[in-house]
Parts: structure tokens; sequence; C-alpha cells
């Protein structure tokens, strides 16, 4: 026996459907006449897109810097600009981003930084981790969201294509636009040092474009290859980033330590020769030498990136190397 039932008419779901579709429809084209005069495109949905915005503008802003360093995420999480500033009595600006990024976009940001700037830095400083030398491929929806974004142009990497249904809808303009005001979670460790984005950006501001790991090492996960080397299209992006080097500034490189755990006996031996074939490679003026390839697996965050607590140490060192 049958409590209750449902008729539906035709027509009605008809005019239902009529007029989603209509209101679809109608806010995409409101969208798109509205996207010449609604604020330039920020779609940071996430932790790497907060980053890479963030230098972005960095790179675009007159700053003046007298070093100005420039790498993947160990430049980044490993090296505090504002500590560095503080013990070179001089003004350290971090360009660092994420290593899913490539040279040539390192050298993308270094060209936007010299373009916007009244006087060329006396130093750049190239900073790198091993893991990222020898890495052949960048990621491609990373490198893609930057060229976006440093064109002015709408996000549409995560678009599988231009038949795609979200951007005929326009939510590339609505998430880019108008949705970038509100602040986003970050996840796990990074939620609790810094909460937001809105807070990383702040923290990155306040630190001379430097961020920093919360996170805490496992050593018994510890995975991947041990042998290091130099890819090929590291190697061709690297002479391209010597061009953008001006004729008044030094070329500096620095590559950043693994957790000695890791390592093994002939580790120090190849990551020597490497940092040599790199810094002649890039026609470098000079190899800071004195940084350690390895350090004790509790100072770390990740195979990467150092702890917080270790990076005024290792950012002292640093300076001290440059000096």
């Amino acid at each position: 026996m049958n409590s209750h039932y449902y008729e539906f008419d035709t027509q009605w779901i008809i005019k239902l459907l009529g007029t989603l579709i209509a209101f679809m429809v109608g806010g995409a084209l409101v969208l798109r006449f509205a996207a010449p005069i609604l604020p330039s495109s920020r779609n940071t949905w996430d932790m790497d897109r907060t980053i890479m915005a963030h230098q972005a503008d960095a790179s675009g802003r007159a700053n003046d810097a007298d070093i100005l360093l420039i790498g993947d995420s160990s430049c980044l999480m490993n090296i505090d600009a504002s500590i560095a500033s503080e013990h070179l009595g001089k003004k350290v600006l971090n360009l660092g981003a994420v290593s899913f990024l490539d040279v040539e976009m390192f050298g993308n940001l270094v060209k936007r930084y010299l373009e916007s700037c009244s006087k060329s830095p006396d130093t750049i400083v190239l900073v790198t981790h091993p893991d990222f030398l020898r890495r052949s491929s960048a990621s491609r929806s990373h490198v893609a969201w930057m060229e976006h974004y440093l064109a002015g142009r709408d996000d549409l990497s995560r678009r599988r294509n231009w038949k795609s249904i979200d951007q005929w809808l326009g939510a590339h303009i609505l998430q880019g636009r108008i949705l970038k005001y509100l602040p986003r979670p970050l996840s796990v460790e990074f939620g609790q040092q810094f909460g937001f984005t809105h807070d990383l950006e702040t923290y990155m501001h306040q630190h001379g474009g430097s961020a920093l790991d919360p996170r805490t090492l496992d050593a018994e996960k510890l995975t991947g290859s041990r042998e290091y080397r130099i890819s090929s299209p590291n190697k061709k992006a690297a002479s391209l980033f010597a061009l953008t080097i001006p004729d008044n500034s030094r070329l500096f490189i620095a590559l950043t330590p693994l957790p000695e755990s890791f390592v093994n006996a002939q580790f120090s031996d190849n990551l020597e020769a490497i940092r040599k074939e790199w810094a002649t490679t890039l026609s470098a003026d000079r190899e800071l030498a004195a940084l350690p390839f390895s350090m004790p697996d509790e100072l770390f965050a990740s195979k990467t990136h150092l702890a917080p607590a270790a990076v005024e140490d290792y950012t002292i060192r640093f300076a001290e190397s440059l000096k």
C-alpha cells in the first residue's frame, strides 16, 4: 500500500529547467560583459598559487634591493630575507617560488623585477635544491598559471580545453576577479601555522618574500633516488637565464641541503661537482661553497625544506657566505 505518490507535469519540468538554463546563461553573459571593468584576475585557490601570485606581484614593484634571491621552494622556505637583511646591513628580497616552476620562469621573474626597478641589484643569487636540478620537466599547470597571471589574463589552467562548460559559464571570471577577495583556508600544518592564504601573504610581506614550512620530517619515509645530476632541460634553460643578468650585477649560485640520513658516502663529492657544473653552465661569478650539502635530520621539515627552528641559523650562514 503506497503512502503517497508524485505526479510531474512535463511542461512544469521544461519550465523549471528553462528558467535554470536562462539564469546560468544570463549570469555568464553578465560576467563576460563585466570582465573588462572588473579588477584583474588573481585566482589563488591554494597555497602554491598564493605564493606564485605574491612573488609575481613583488617582482613587478619597485624595490631596489641590494641582493635578490630567486629559486625554488627551498629558496623560499630555507632563507629568511628579513634576517639576511639585518645581518648584512643590505636590502634583501626573496623571490623564491615553488619547485613546480622552471628556470625559465625564474628568469622571467628576474627580468620583470629588473624592469620595475631604478637600479639593478648588486648580487643575484640562484638558490635551488639538488632535487630540482635533476628534474626533467616542470608542472605544466603551474607554469601555465604563472604565464596567465604575469600576462594579466584570466586563469584557464584547470580547464581541459576551450569547450569546458565552466569556462563557457565564466566560472574563471567569477573565481579570479570576484572571489579573489575571499581568504581561503590552508590545509593541515600550514593551516595551523598561518590560517588563511591572506595570512600567508602577510607573513611573506613582513619577511621580504620568505615563508616557512611548519611540518616535521619523518626520516623513515624519505624516498627517491640518491643519484643527482643536472637535467638537460635545466642546462638549456640555464644559458637563457644567464642572459637576464645585467652586466653590473653579480650572479651567485647556492645548493640547499638534504637530511644526513638520506645521503651516501659519495654524496658530497658528487654535489660539489654538480655545483661547479651548474655555476659554469650559468656563467656564475661565484658558488656559495661554504654552505653544507647535508644537515641533521631534526633540522628538516621535509627532504627539501628546513624546519622553522633551523631557518635563522641557516640564513646567517648563507649571509656569511655572501660576505
